[in-house]
């Protein structure tokens, strides 16, 4: 049953108030917070429910803003598709019920995140081997994603 007390939104509102200072201190999205934050609160299933809405708007407005979003897609639809595929592949594991597992496997993908983006540098790979390196950096964000509730992109797309 979703939970609408007042404590809960307060917690929600917290919660992607400081994401939104974390993504412009740090750059890590702020799905990856919030599903840090509120996943302590609930499970990794009721956080990831409460960031589809907000994570979607967001999503939709940046690629809106791109001034060449055909060009985007062009180049970038074969690594879509496969984080599409890659979700739907290991979606199952944080719907199933199974919260000790997923609760230990979104630990695992925010300690992971937090390292990457504090120490990494931003990896750029050439643009000739895009058209087969752009599906496997998706299914692995995909299945990352899924699994756990967070855009493994804070840690695997972005190279």
């Amino acid at each position: 049953m979703a939970d609408f007390s007042n404590p809960m939104l307060f917690a929600i509102a917290a919660t992607f108030l400081a994401a939104g200072f974390v993504k412009g201190v740090t750059g890590m999205g702020p799905p990856t917070v919030a599903m840090a934050v509120l996943g302590a609160r609930v499970s990794p299933l009721a956080a990831a429910g409460r960031l589809v809405i907000p994570s979607l708007v967001t999503s939709i407005r940046q690629f809106l803003a791109r001034p060449a979003r055909s060009a985007v897609l062009r180049r970038l639809w074969s690594m879509m598709l496969a984080i599409f595929a890659g979700m739907a592949l290991s979606a199952g594991l944080l719907v199933g019920g199974e919260t000790e597992a997923t609760t230990t496997a979104l630990g695992l993908a925010l300690v992971a995140c937090s390292i990457y983006t504090i120490f990494a540098r931003q990896l750029r790979a050439p643009r000739q081997l895009e058209p087969w390196l752009s599906p496997i950096v998706g299914a692995a964000t995909g299945l990352v994603t899924g699994g756990t509730g967070i855009l493994g992109s804070g840690l695997i797309a972005r190279t």
